[in-house]
């Protein structure tokens, strides 16, 4: 009889983060491929018309004919119920047809009826592994290995079940001892090193992968993770080569593509980045990741109508992501569109009030604009920012920009013209006039005087005379003043 191992979908856990952007790269764990091994070299049945069910389904299930080798096995079980192999069979038939809750009730039907079936618990540890239900699967697994040590297909899926747990050191001695068993097991090392990656031990992750391209040179995944290990070293070169290969097994593995991309970037090599990110971002549309890269990319190129696109992408997704609209700013900046690379560096600085360079930037698109008063105010806060920030280059740096290109821009207001005024001659008073003479009013005349009569020789005592009044001015006429 045959014993069955099935394939199930590979599984995927987050590993390894670089560049300029935190990225998650994809592991896959690869499950043991289907293998056979004969079995039916005995009777299972003492019942002549159960043997006859048994071989038809048989037959029928090497045909790949499964819903009529179910029918055998159903019929060989009615005439022996009691039959382990039956059980056994009619579970790897239903599994085939991927009714696999029905095959776990069969399988668990088998190994009840024959404990020391190292078989039945094997494909009892698949069926619930399908099913999610990873502790009974590792237990199936686990059990099978111990009626069967030297199974190593048993140890190398017990590695997968518990590697899923997060069991990590079971895993790995798991692992180990399925390299022990067989040693051509490309998917044990590379596993194994997913496992020591994790931990930190890349050294030995790395051979491991390496041993597994050894193994099998058409194993894209090794050559991916060993690109990102490369890469994670600094190797450019190794890990450009790894990743490139990769690429080149699985056009389609857009996290591959992406890497490679970042790499390229690290060598300046932008022209081929953005390629790399334009093919991801077809691949992986949902990764805005990728649209970073490459509107970062596109903006090393020139290219800013793509660098434009691909990061306003970025922001109606990620809203808070200052250094997208720094970004986005220098895009527009690049297009000439200084209005709305200010709008964007605004945006920066109001989710990061201490961006300096978005300061520095803005300054710039101000003097662009001449916009002179608010280039110098922008970069001076551009300039404290920097000083605060211990970046004493960047400090000179704007300083050399404000004094050497924007003060001197300052256009000098010209100075006033002097008011004109009518020269006048020099002052003299005015003539006086003539002086005006007084006009006294006339006096009447004085008062005739008598003349004295002739006294008699014989005078009479004189009598005193009467004196005449002194005249007075009583009228005296003032000068007028005028």
């Amino acid at each position: 009889m045959r014993k069955q191992y099935f394939r199930w979908g590979v599984l995927s856990v987050a590993l390894l983060g670089w560049g300029a952007i935190a990225t998650e790269a994809m592991a896959q764990k690869h499950p043991q491929p289907p293998q056979t091994k004969q079995v039916l070299d005995g009777l299972y049945t003492e019942n002549l018309d159960a043997a006859i069910a048994f071989q038809k389904g048989t037959i029928a299930y090497q045909r790949g004919v499964f819903p009529e080798a179910e029918t055998s096995f159903r019929q060989a079980l009615r005439f022996d119920p009691l039959m382990p192999m039956g059980y056994y069979m009619l579970a790897n038939s239903l599994m085939q047809q991927g009714d696999v809750a029905s095959a776990i009730q069969e399988y668990r039907q088998a190994v009840g009826l024959n404990p020391t079936f190292a078989e039945g618990y094997y494909n009892l540890g698949i069926a619930y592994y399908r099913q999610g239900a990873l502790v009974d699967a590792a237990t199936s697994f686990r059990q099978a290995t111990l009626l069967e040590p030297k199974f190593a297909p048993g140890y190398y899926n017990l590695a997968l079940a518990l590697d899923s747990l997060g069991e990590d050191e079971e895993a790995a001695l798991a692992y180990r001892q399925t390299l022990l068993l067989n040693p051509e097991n490309p998917r044990a090392a590379y596993n194994l090193g997913l496992i020591l990656a994790r931990r930190g031990e890349t050294d030995e992750a790395l051979s491991l992968y390496e041993d597994a391209i050894a193994l099998d040179p058409d194993f894209g995944d090794a050559y991916y993770q060993a690109g990102l290990l490369y890469a994670d070293r600094g190797d450019l070169v190794k890990a450009q080569e790894a990743l490139g290969t990769a690429a080149v097994i699985d056009p389609d593995n857009a996290q591959a593509q992406y890497h490679l991309g970042l790499v390229y970037a690290r060598q300046e090599n932008f022209g081929a980045a953005e390629e790399r990110f334009a093919t991801a971002a077809e691949l992986d549309p949902n990764n805005i990741a990728v649209y970073q890269q490459l509107g970062t990319a596109a903006i090393e190129t020139g290219n800013t109508e793509t660098a434009i696109a691909a990061l306003e992408q970025v922001a109606t997704v990620s809203p808070n992501d200052a250094t997208n609209y720094y970004n986005l700013g220098i895009a527009y900046q690049d297009a000439g569109a200084c209005e709305d690379a200010i709008a964007n560096y605004q945006q920066a600085i109001g989710l990061n009030p201490i961006f300096a360079d978005a300061f520095y930037n803005s300054g710039v698109c101000y003097y662009r604009l001449q916009r002179y008063e608010e280039a110098i105010a922008t970069l001076e806060q551009a300039k404290a920012l920097y000083r605060g920030q211990g970046d004493l280059d960047k400090v000179e740096e704007v300083d050399l920009y404000l004094n050497e290109t924007v003060i001197p821009s300052v256009p000098i207001p010209e100075p006033l013209p002097e008011e004109q005024f009518e020269e006048l001659p020099p002052f003299s008073p005015p003539p006086s006039p003539p002086p005006r003479r007084e006009e006294f009013e006339q006096l009447p005349p004085p008062p005739l005087l008598e003349e004295p009569q002739e006294t008699s020789p014989n005078p009479s005592p004189p009598q005193q005379q009467e004196q005449a009044p002194t005249p007075t001015r009583d009228r005296f006429a003032r000068p007028r003043f005028g």
